[in-house]
């Protein structure tokens, strides 16, 4: 890819898993089942169930991810407008209706349309508060390539160092690729983080604590991968969970390798607060 609360409320909308507390306890563990991204590969069937695929009138718009049953995560610049947002879960080939692979079938993919879209009050430009949440008219039924990522509800300075070291992150989606087009097929790419200094000295990005930096000469993300998770594995209890820590934000024109993603650390008390006042409007 390249570039492109009422405290009642929140409590009973968290779960505790031992000492890691999700926003959704029935997230993906990879226990379950075995804007472009350049450099990126083919991602194997049934590998990131909560890859979210935004599109208007069947032309893709953006990407995002499934964090609940009824919630998608994706970049507030990713709404147009008041355009009409559809998201497709289940989606791996959008050429075809059911994908198959060497692992078998998936079920076909399902298009949800879109009760309310909640942009961070804040977001005014790409490069500050590019946050949204997207909230589904029906609650998602699981199955094996549909099933809510783990976002950790841990905002203490040990979380955000933890994440800070984190050498190296997956990203993924159906962005431009080297050919220069969109891709048909879900890619996906490990792509390194670079500290907040080296990206402000050497990119010139405006970032802070509620941005993270990662890329590769070779694989980064692009135009339409925006929206998309940036994840990393945390294991727990000798449980592996696929775990987002940042959403596709923006990157150099044109894309040459280093981009910059919202940091959903920085941002979980927005994502609680949101989800709840979302669940109590009639």
């Amino acid at each position: 890819m390249k570039y492109a609360v009422t405290l009642i409320l929140v409590l009973a909308a968290c779960h505790i898993v031992g000492a890691l507390r999700f926003l959704e306890r029935r997230c993906s563990s990879k226990s379950r089942r075995h804007r472009r991204l350049m450099g990126g590969v083919d991602a194997e069937l049934f590998s990131t169930p909560w890859m979210a695929y935004l599109h208007r009138n069947g032309k893709f718009i953006c990407g995002g991810s499934l964090i609940t049953y009824r919630f998608v995560l994706t970049a507030a610049h990713c709404r147009k407008f008041d355009e009409q947002i559809v998201v497709r879960l289940g989606e791996y080939d959008a050429r075809t209706q059911i994908d198959c692979r060497d692992r078998g079938c998936a079920l076909p993919f399902e298009d949800h349309e879109v009760e309310s879209f909640h942009s961070h009050p804040s977001y005014t430009t790409i490069k500050h508060f590019d946050i949204a949440l997207l909230k589904l008219k029906t609650k998602v039924v699981e199955q094996d390539n549909i099933t809510p990522i783990c976002l950790l509800l841990d905002t203490t300075d040990t979380w955000q160092r933890y994440v800070d070291s984190i050498a190296r992150f997956s990203v993924a989606g159906w962005g431009m690729t080297e050919a220069g087009s969109l891709s048909d097929v879900l890619k996906t790419a490990k792509v390194t983080q670079v500290d907040r200094l080296t990206c402000l000295a050497d990119f010139g990005f405006e970032i802070d604590q509620s941005h993270i930096c990662a890329g590769d000469p070779a694989r980064h993300t692009c135009y339409g991968d925006s929206g998309g998770p940036l994840f990393a594995t945390v294991t727990h209890d000798s449980v592996p969970y696929n775990v987002q820590f940042g959403i596709v934000s923006y990157g150099e024109n044109p894309c040459q390798g280093v981009g910059v993603f919202t940091n959903v650390k920085s941002y979980i008390p927005w994502i609680e607060h949101t989800i709840n006042m979302a669940n109590t409007v009639a």
